[in-house]
């Protein structure tokens, strides 16, 4: 096919019994639009039917492909792929547990017109015109001290940099995906971090979303850690390139 309009991307592990579903309904979604789009789904290592579910759509839902990782090789590892590999003019990432629908990229498309202006979109709760169901207390009160965290340590005005629903242009997939070195659930604020020390525009957007799954108190963990060593990477990379040239 030609170069479509817009990539999806889901990377997945373990989730044969809930991913035909979000398949058919991303395909309902697209097929109604009048732009062209592909769907590529990265199994990371499915030990369940997973992969067996996907390929059982590939002669029915339109432009359907999949990446099998061979192992378990982490959520950021399957999102730096799918990104990389896929070919849209805009390359939504969007995560299967969270049950944000594909439909919040109509949000998108107003914003994206003049397309010079922006470069990555985010979803935001902490958008004012966001609406968030079934979110614990403790997981609110844990994601909020980890988003006021980072924007005390970035210096930046990013409010929110969990929720797993991002979407790029394809000018700032190389210069940021490539040097992708987060593993797991830390890859949207490695991405934002990289994209705001590469001086690319940055807006969050509203969002509606029901929580359904609850996470792992490690996978916090993993994330504060995977982001303070990028943080701490770029920070040193910038000192250097600010030495005078003959400094020892």
């Amino acid at each position: 096919m030609a170069k479509p309009y817009l990539s999806v991307i889901i990377p997945t592990r373990d989730n044969g019994e809930t991913i035909s579903l979000m398949l058919l309904d991303v395909d309902r979604y697209l097929r109604e639009k009048k732009f062209s789009y592909e769907i590529l789904v990265v199994d990371d290592g499915s030990e369940d039917r997973t992969a067996a579910a996907v390929n059982a759509l590939v002669p029915t839902v339109k432009n359907l492909k999949i990446i099998q990782n061979a192992g378990t090789r982490g959520i950021g590892t399957a999102v730096k792929i799918g990104v990389l590999t896929s070919k849209g003019v805009w390359r939504l990432v969007t995560d299967p547990y969270e049950s944000i629908s594909v439909a919040e990229f109509a949000a998108l498309i107003p914003r994206i017109a003049p397309r010079e202006n922006t470069h990555m979109f985010i979803a935001s709760r902490s958008h004012p015109e966001s609406s968030v169901k079934g979110m614990p207390i403790m997981r609110r009160l844990i994601e909020g001290g980890m988003n006021i965290a980072f924007r005390l340590a970035h210096k930046s005005s990013v409010r929110d940099v969990l929720t797993p629903f991002l979407c790029v242009s394809e000018e700032i997939v190389d210069p940021i995906f490539s040097r992708m070195q987060s593993q797991d659930f830390g890859y949207l604020c490695e991405a934002v971090t990289r994209g705001t020390a590469l001086g690319y525009r940055i807006e969050e957007i509203p969002v509606s979303m029901v929580i359904k799954s609850q996470k792992n108190p490690i996978s916090y963990l993993q994330t504060g850690r995977e982001t303070a060593t990028i943080w701490w990477q770029l920070r040193r990379k910038s000192r250097v390139e600010e030495m005078p040239s003959n400094a020892v």
